[in-house]
């Protein structure tokens, strides 16, 4: 048996720091008290001056530790997995961006291997618990870093092909609701993973229409995007609107930024 207990420092509980113990055996949480039984041999850490969080989630990174997971190796990917661990993000959804369908495809399946892999050995690393698709059906636009030559129209087959070379592990995938087709792809794929909307000019009846059909988050709120004005108030009107009137929750992508009312 491995234990460890964590002590003197400012543990997060229900929104708030207090100072508590954390008993850890064998790499799960027993028990977050003040007093507990401590097993015979345990390694006592001294956590004084800190705080203790539980771990985070990344739900949209494309890489790190100089590798990008459109174009990474599984070897390299579990080493970007450890460089996560190490600064307390414990969960990733892996993000593949615009590219060539061929480079696409590489990443994907790549990503499916890393999946595989850690499901079997269980490394000590950060864990995919999905991927994230931003792209390819964007418009020109706002397409930002996403490499217009690749940009592509709506194509429900092509995605499926997508969804499928990642092993069915696409839990978010981006889209311009102005484009032709898009809301036959939301219709098609609300129930499978969530949808969200990025690099467009949409107005602010399309996307209070989008979320009517299913569209349920945003990527990157103010950026790839118009401007809120005060006689278009646009995209992010329309996510004011909805989380007020609706009571919505809306975890907007890269910087966690959620409406909830």
């Amino acid at each position: 048996m491995n234990a460890k207990l964590f002590k003197n420092g400012l543990v997060l509980l229900n929104g708030r720091f207090k100072r508590t113990q954390i008993l850890v055996i064998d790499g799960v949480i027993e028990s977050v008290a003040n007093t507990m039984t401590i097993p015979e041999g345990t390694e006592i850490i001294d956590c004084s001056g800190k705080r203790i969080i539980p771990g985070l989630i990344d739900i949209h990174t494309h890489g790190c530790a100089g590798y990008d997971f459109s174009t990474a190796t599984p070897e390299e990917m579990h080493k970007m997995m450890k460089w996560y661990a190490q600064r307390g993000i414990t969960s990733v959804l892996p993000t593949i961006g615009t590219d060539t369908k061929k480079n696409m495809l590489t990443g994907l399946k790549n990503l499916h291997t890393l999946y595989r892999e850690q499901h079997m050995q269980k490394p000590v690393e950060s864990h995919m618990v999905g991927i994230h698709m931003e792209g390819p059906f964007f418009g020109n636009e706002k397409n930002g870093a996403q490499a217009a030559e690749h940009l592509l129209p709506v194509d429900i087959q092509l995605f499926r092909e997508l969804f499928l070379a990642g092993g069915g592990f696409i839990r978010i995938a981006d889209i311009d609701p102005t484009l032709p087709g898009a809301f036959e792809f939301i219709d098609r794929y609300r129930k499978d993973f969530v949808i969200s909307l990025a690099h467009t000019t949409c107005d602010y009846a399309t996307a209070q229409r989008a979320a009517q059909a299913g569209v349920t988050q945003i990527t990157h709120l103010f950026n790839g995007m118009n401007s809120m004005h005060h006689r278009e108030p646009g995209l992010i009107g329309a996510l004011y609107d909805l989380a007020l009137m609706q009571k919505l929750f809306v975890m907007v992508s890269m910087y966690i930024l959620p409406f909830c009312v």
